[in-house]
């Protein structure tokens, strides 16, 4: 990895202090002994001189205050030391060392570090860090918010309550017996008691509010205690944390001879696997980044509890996780430089392979106007959003019909830009840059260069409706084996899919990429670029009418495909589509491979049991045997995003207990059937695009719930001449369902609203704009109601959907 600037951050006034201290200057050697230039800074005093040449320093902090004292920080006493003000989180000049660093390597542990308030901080600033995002980092602080997420999740844990200090009374409370005390927001069992009755609860309370105006009560879980380790994507060993008094508190962990740790753990194959898995739930379920450390409780029986998550844990090398790595042969340097890995896949500022500035030139047939020298430079990043550009990165200066990208060529090159590519000449004229003749080409032709020089599978997806949902399907399932890259959001088109693929790193193996058109010859454009070694295509409907004309004109437009995929490539179709039925495919292809519910494809679904919005199970049977699998996000349809998964996930050799845990793992995005459940209603917000077969799709899912179901539809848009008549059909399809109430809302959705009402059934409701919509919707919509939201993107049904969440 190239040499970076790193500004390792420790200290600061929370109770882990002298924790964080250690951590700091042991992660600041070891970055310096991998090349790194890192410099240790202590967030609440800061460094006072000059800052110039802060990267050539070791250290800006009082040897004398590295050591881990018995009790924990004295912190009033620690911000007597302070000049000025004392009530300030960052001292003199750390953010201005922050933003001059490649890196912050985060050595804070507690409050003020793990609360997300600096993650928020430098997220606005565009300073990179390692660990967890402010919205993981604050919920894996509040342990009163992580249990009720826990819990939610189906992630078993201690029961408990949270008292604030202001609204306490002992003798309500009704505490269980015994229980544990503790700070809500606190770390390194500072402040934490074992209460064996109604005596010792009273002190026990006082001793936690010391630390903090929020506590947690909890049942107390008597057991042994584990820690397990994630980085990245992996699951270390599990360790064991043997005490010798009845309770881990701050002074059992950080004195001699109080405790020991045992890595790995003395657990059964089928215990380990159980808590690791739930370890990596956690880690995913409240969205953690780079590495954390779950802690865990189980008794006796084998029953397991999580305690909590710490996203940024202990870094000392006698901490957890550097012991937990050490099993598995990574030793602390190498951790310390893998966690700086993480964190530079985050945000995409790892080495692009086989991608020179001469190489680049090359393949836009551009013209480099700059010191011949930057020829041999090596790209780290290509990316068009000025607020992405980074040291190593090449900027796309597109002039869009908003923004014109050739403005912000001055600031991307304070960001460490190496040069940009455009049509212009930059205004500063010493600056580096390519000149193309046509941005949107050159885009597309280093695009297809830089694949070429990556070796990994391409997986393209299109069809008229699902091919996000399939898109996610098969990357979960083939994350299950494989490094899998997937298409970002709606970037599937001309400029989106090359996007994707400058995401792409050499540590990748699959490639998930959702191709998405509008016209006849886009897609022998998208194939042109990303030559697919497979392609699925989920199904041919009503959908781009205006240039497709027909049904028979999409099916020729999405196996353009076909045109440039590589020879042998193959092809999974949806063998239920009348027109996909039909396909053939070219001779120097594999034979397509169909899937569907219907017995006469290769690869099949039965034995469907719709579950409402638990989602669905089904039976699916392959020729190296049968997966009962369990589809957690509710729809019918979805078992067709599973099948194409199970088809795509066979061909790349999975195993049948892969592909079904892949399935059972799989998620929506927000906007794409993606249920919330906001305690009064659930809403199915699925407002991101719309078609006539994807809208009958959500209402069926819809009517499978048991509650009153309201459907809040909008216009369906760029369906051709047609358009009116499909949103009339589409009217009188919701007519025959069982749903309580239609609401419309545009132009378009008059027709459907009409088509509704002509077929009888329903009750319904037509607005002209959102505005109105939002006004009426405590006249239709009530508590306990399941609402479907969806409409084309371009209609802003999300706003329906932030009002109905606060309703």
């Amino acid at each position: 990895m190239r040499q970076m600037k790193i500004a390792v951050l420790a200290g600061g006034v929370s109770t882990e202090r002298d924790v964080s201290l250690i951590s700091g200057k042991k992660i600041t050697e070891a970055l310096r002994r991998k090349g790194h230039k890192a410099v240790l800074v202590d967030l609440y005093f800061g460094y006072e001189g000059d800052i110039t040449d802060i990267f050539e320093m070791e250290s800006t902090i009082d040897e004398k205050l590295l050591a881990i004292t018995k009790d924990a920080p004295d912190i009033e006493t620690i911000k007597s030391y302070r000049k000025g003000d004392r009530n300030k989180l960052m001292g003199p000049n750390v953010l201005e060392i922050c933003q001059m660093a490649d890196m912050v390597f985060f050595g804070l542990h507690g409050a003020e570090g793990e609360n997300g308030k600096l993650q928020a901080t430098f997220d606005v600033l565009g300073i990179k860090y390692t660990g967890s995002g402010y919205l993981g980092s604050a919920i894996g602080m509040d342990k009163g918010i992580s249990k009720k997420i826990f819990l939610s999740a189906g992630i078993p844990t201690a029961k408990g309550f949270t008292l604030n200090k202001d609204d306490h009374d002992i003798k309500r409370d009704k505490a269980p017996m015994p229980c544990v005390v503790k700070p809500c927001c606190g770390g390194s069992s500072v402040g934490v008691s074992l209460v064996h009755d109604e005596s010792e609860y009273g002190p026990a309370c006082e001793k936690a509010f010391r630390y903090e105006d929020e506590i947690l009560v909890e049942e107390y879980v008597k057991g042994r205690e584990f820690s397990v380790g994630v980085l990245g994507d992996k699951v270390l060993p599990i360790i064991e944390i043997i005490t010798n008094s009845e309770f881990y508190d701050y002074e059992t962990k950080y004195q001699d001879g109080l405790a020991h740790d045992e890595c790995p753990a003395n657990l059964t194959p089928e215990q380990t696997t159980k808590m690791q898995t739930l370890a990596k739930k956690v880690f995913d379920t409240i969205k953690l980044e780079t590495y954390s450390r779950v802690d865990f409780l189980m008794k006796e029986d084998g029953s397991m509890y999580c305690l909590e998550v710490n996203t940024l844990p202990g870094m000392t090398p006698h901490s957890l996780i550097p012991q937990e790595a050490r099993e598995v042969g990574i030793e602390y340097d190498d951790l310390c430089e893998l966690i700086v890995q993480e964190a530079a896949k985050k945000y995409n500022i790892m080495e692009m392979p086989g991608l020179t500035v001469k190489s680049v030139c090359e393949a836009c047939n551009g013209k480099l106007t700059g010191p011949q020298e930057l020829y041999d430079e090596k790209l780290f990043s290509i990316t068009a959003d000025s607020r992405k550009a980074s040291t190593g990165s090449a900027f796309l200066a597109i002039k869009g019909a908003r923004v014109d990208g050739n403005s912000f060529i001055d600031e991307v090159y304070d960001k460490g830009a190496i040069l940009c590519i455009s049509e212009n000449p930059p205004k500063s004229e010493d600056k580096p840059y390519i000149q193309v003749e046509n941005i949107y080409v050159a885009i597309k032709q280093i695009a297809k260069y830089y694949l070429s020089q990556l070796d990994i599978k391409v997986i393209g997806i299109t069809g008229s409706v699902g091919k996000t949902t399939t898109k996610e399907m098969v990357a979960s399932v083939l994350s299950q084996r494989f490094n899998t890259l997937k298409t970002a959001g709606n970037f599937n088109n001309e400029l989106g899919l090359p996007l994707t693929i400058y995401r792409l790193r050499e540590e990748h193996e699959v490639a998930v990429l959702e191709m998405g058109i509008s016209e006849f010859g886009e897609m022998d454009r998208l194939s042109d670029i990303d030559t697919p070694d497979a392609c699925i295509i989920t199904n041919v409907g009503h959908c781009h009418l205006e240039n497709l004309k027909d049904r028979d004109g999409v099916l020729k437009a999405k196996t353009e495909i076909f045109n440039h995929m590589k020879d042998g490539g193959k092809i999974f179709l949806n063998g239920d589509d009348d027109k996909l039925a039909t396909v053939t495919g070219p001779e120097n292809l594999s034979k397509p491979v169909f899937f569907g519910c219907d017995k006469n494809n290769e690869i099949y679904a039965e034995n469907l049991e719709l579950m409402g919005l638990k989602g669905s199970k089904a039976t699916i049977h392959t020729p190296k045997g049968d997966i009962n699998v369990h589809i957690h996000v509710p729809g019918e349809h979805l078992i067709y995003a599973a099948l194409a998964a199970t088809t795509a996930g066979l061909s790349l050799g999975l195993t049948l207990e892969e592909i079904e845990k892949g399935i059972s793992e799989f998620k929506t995005i927000s906007g794409r059937n993606n249920i919330i459940d906001t305690g009064h209603m659930q809403i199915i917000d699925d407002c991101y695009n719309a078609n006539p077969m994807s809208v009958k799709s959500g209402i069926d899912t819809l009517v499978s719930d048991i509650n009153r179901r309201v459907a809040i539809l909008g216009d369906m848009k760029e369906l051709g001449t047609d358009e009116e008549k499909l949103h009339y059909e589409t009217g009188e399809y919701v007519a025959s369902k069982n749903v309580n109430q239609l609401i419309t809302v545009g132009p378009l959705a008059a027709k459907l609203h009409e088509g509704c009402v002509s077929a009888g059934g329903v009750n319904s409701v037509h607005f002209d704009t959102i505005e109105e919509c939002i006004e009426n919707l405590p006249k239709y919509v009530k508590q306990g109601d399941t609402v479907l939201v969806k409409a084309s993107h371009s209609m802003g049904f999300s706003k329906i959907v932030d009002v109905l969440e606060e309703m």
